[in-house]
């Protein structure tokens, strides 16, 4: 064993990882318009992580974009994210901002940390050599990966919003 994650940490690592099957994870960001509360959010894979490698003179080059669908669930701010599209569209850069903040925390902890990765990206990269001891010189795993150059571009689109209460009936549920 190479190291420990945290639960979050393997939630964002599933997010990079194409190998894995995501049906749906449960997940709260900090609400954008109101900093004390957070919103509460069922994110799914849109469709596969796109890993492009570049090889090049000097590190390799990874680009990685990771398509992800959110509903809604909860705002306990009561901030009516539903009805408008301002401020969606703030919400939406706040959870992309907020995702690719944990992603680029665990790449860069399984570069220094781990030297090592473990979303299979190796997989997009055997194919760029003509032979399989051509890939084996080149070493990956060891010497490749952990001086990577990684870009990360989260793409959100939010898909519902859940039921939303009303203000004037959050009166009639409080204590």
């Amino acid at each position: 064993m190479i190291g420990n994650l945290t639960g979050e940490e393997t939630r964002v690592a599933l997010l990079l990882d194409n190998t894995s099957r995501i049906e749906d994870m449960y997940v709260s960001y900090q609400d954008p318009l109101k900093e004390k509360y957070v919103v509460g959010c069922r994110v799914k894979k849109k469709t596969a992580t796109k890993v492009k490698v570049k090889l090049r003179k000097g590190p390799p080059l990874i680009n990685v974009r990771v398509p992800i669908e959110i509903e809604v669930l909860s705002t306990p701010s009561m901030e009516n994210y539903a009805e408008d599209l301002e401020k969606q569209t703030i919400l939406k850069k706040r959870i992309e901002s907020e995702t690719e903040e944990n992603l680029s925390r665990l790449v860069k902890r399984t570069q220094d940390e781990f030297k090592s990765e473990p979303f299979y990206w190796s997989l997009h990269v055997r194919p760029l050599f003509s032979s399989t001891k051509e890939y084996e010189k080149w070493d990956w795993t060891n010497k490749r990966y952990p001086f990577a150059t990684v870009n990360l571009q989260v793409d959100v689109e939010i898909v519902g919003f859940g039921k939303q209460m009303k203000e004037s009936e959050m009166e009639k549920v409080r204590d």
